[in-house]
């Protein structure tokens, strides 16, 4: 598989962020927040460019060396009849998802496991991965697929069945604000693509639909009550469902059951792709 192109992030140097900046071992210090409660919000770029200024006060932004915004791409993976798509299209109590991510500026990636439980709470599980080899999952890899799901109680063997559905990108810049009861993390996504992998999907084997004035602010807190949602409600911003993986795969295969992202397929489908 070759792994489209994304377009590389600005370096600190041209930004025009404000907000002291923190390093990423302090911010996983305050808010690593592997088990939490997401909010998610799809945003035009004018938003994007306001967001720092409306943080609460104490916000700081992440900053490796000097990048404070950084590329991603991630090969997300479903089963044969796409169950990982289908329980999230019809809300299923308890769900998952299985990704590879690489953070294509430190050449470093991942495989992710992430389950939604009953009880809306998200939790995260990740051992690394090999950068170049992002659609491939080996025997080790499903055996760790396995064994998260398992905790879940979530049946295990649907693991040995997955493969490679669609890839994403994005850039990203992360915040992280001071709260009453605990501190919000809050990510800011823009230069959004998405490209099919699935043989058997809508159109030719990696198409590619690109995104570029549309972001995704996405807030994570132990609560959904927590400072920064308040101050984007305040702003006349609400949250809406939307899932890269969902969302990309209804853009790419219109045939996809896709009513729970209708609000956020219509801000992104283009006139042209409308007809």
């Amino acid at each position: 598989m070759s792994i489209a192109t994304p377009l590389r992030p600005a370096p600190a140097s041209t930004t025009t962020q404000t907000l002291p900046p923190i390093g990423l071992a302090d911010l996983n210090s305050i808010a690593s927040l592997q088990a939490r409660v997401d909010t998610k919000y799809l945003v035009d770029a004018e938003t994007v460019e306001d967001l720092p200024s409306l943080l609460p006060p104490g916000s700081r932004i992440l900053q490796i060396g000097d990048l404070q915004r950084f590329a991603y791409h991630s090969v997300y993976f479903d089963t044969p009849r796409l169950g990982c798509y289908q329980a999230a299209a019809t809300e299923r109590r308890k769900r998952f998802k299985v990704r590879t991510r690489a953070y294509l500026d430190s050449e470093q990636a991942f495989l992710e496991v992430k389950v939604r439980g009953s009880r809306g709470i998200t939790e995260k599980a990740r051992i690394p991965h090999d950068f170049d080899r992002l659609d491939q999952l080996d025997k080790k890899d499903i055996q760790f697929v396995e064994s998260v799901l398992r905790r879940a109680q979530i049946d295990h063997t649907v693991a040995r069945t997955l493969s490679p559905s669609i890839a994403t990108g994005f850039q990203r810049s992360t915040y992280v604000s001071p709260g009453y009861f605990c501190p919000t993390r809050t990510t800011v996504d823009t230069a959004l693509y998405w490209e099919q992998l699935r043989e058997d999907g809508y159109g030719e084997p990696h198409a590619m639909i690109f995104r570029p004035t549309v972001g995704i602010i996405q807030t994570k807190s132990r609560f959904v009550s927590n400072s920064v949602n308040h101050i984007l409600w305040d702003q006349g911003i609400r949250p809406q469902p939307i899932s890269k993986y969902c969302t990309g795969a209804a853009l790419l295969d219109p045939r996809l059951p896709a009513n729970r992202w209708h609000r956020s397929l219509q801000t992104l489908v283009t006139p042209s792709e409308s007809k």
